[in-house]
């Protein structure tokens, strides 16, 4: 039998209170970067879209908390093959 989706939830929760920064696979903090940068430059159902202005503060603003700061540093160096590639793909 599988576990409970709150088991699954919580036992998600643990793991990721459990570790940080270089302990999370650089796989991770590379999907959460641009999982963020994502969803917010894009319209969902429950939120409106940011601005480019808005989105880039929240991930300097978060750099060396949320974020690797390494990641932060090579991910606005390349913001504009970011932004074209984000446009490219409206959804």
């Amino acid at each position: 039998m599988w576990p409970s989706s709150t088991m699954n939830t919580g036992m998600g929760a643990d793991i990721r209170r459990a570790s940080r920064g270089e302990e999370i696979h650089i796989f991770g903090r590379i999907t959460g970067l641009a999982d963020v940068f994502d969803s917010l430059t894009h319209w969902r159902i429950y939120k409106e879209k940011w601005g480019i202005t808005r989105v880039l503060k929240l991930i300097k603003d978060q750099r060396g908390s949320r974020f690797d700061p390494n990641l932060v540093d090579i991910f606005l160096e390349n913001i504009d093959a970011f932004i074209e590639i984000n446009n490219r793909y409206p959804e």
